[in-house]
């Protein structure tokens, strides 16, 4: 009888060694499937975060562009109002000739800002109507440039002028008043009425020493 022992060996590999190679395999396909899952969602990712990028920017651009555009439009709307502002009315006109009158005694430079009727009071005189413009020049020289103590001044608050109630009416905010230098027995006044179109529409000339209340 043979007593030699039977070999394992059949020539066929063992199955669990087959199963174990399989299942590493089987893992490093998964692995790699993963990573390269991965891998492409981080690439989109990225390339979508480019993208907003790139879309903000431009919004933060065109945000920027339109900024400027209403602050240029807007200083040019200040600049055109300032122009506005800037540009001197009718009565600014003509107080500026009369300021210039006053100074170089040519009144006769008023005389083209007349209305077509001028009416004048006259404290002195104590009487008031309408003039023909020659004449209302000669009264303005005479009151102004020939009685009056230079040099006249229109910065003036009229509640300093000595004058009783019945001179208000010529004599107030309504109307561009001047006194003459102060001199002894009171200063004189004169009051322009000027019109919104510039025209010259009344003159008063007057004198602290006849319309003082105390007079």
């Amino acid at each position: 009888m043979d007593t030699k022992p039977k070999s394992n060996l059949t020539g066929r590999p063992n199955n669990k060694n087959t199963l174990f190679i399989v299942l590493i395999a089987v893992l490093v396909v998964v692995l790699i499937a993963g990573i390269s899952v991965w891998a492409l969602q981080a690439q989109n990712n990225d390339q979508t975060k480019k993208e907003n990028d790139s879309r903000i920017k431009d919004l933060e651009e065109q945000a920027d562009a339109s900024k400027d555009k209403e602050s240029s439009s807007d200083s040019s709307k200040k600049a055109e109002s300032d122009r506005e502002i800037a540009k001197p009315s009718a009565s600014q006109k003509t107080i500026s000739a009369i300021l210039t009158a006053s100074k170089t005694k040519d009144y006769s430079m008023l005389k083209p800002l007349f209305a077509e009727k001028m009416f004048v009071a006259q404290a002195r005189a104590d009487g008031a109507g309408y003039d023909t413009p020659d004449s209302t020049v000669v009264n303005i020289l005479n009151n102004m440039g020939e009685r009056a103590k230079q040099p006249w001044n229109f910065d003036v608050d009229t509640n300093t002028i000595q004058k009783n109630e019945s001179y208000d009416q010529y004599i107030n905010k309504d109307m561009y008043v001047g006194v003459s230098s102060d001199e002894k027995g009171g200063r004189e006044v004169v009051s322009f009425k000027i019109g919104n179109d510039g025209k010259i529409q009344s003159i008063f000339f007057g004198s602290e020493k006849i319309m003082s209340p105390n007079r």
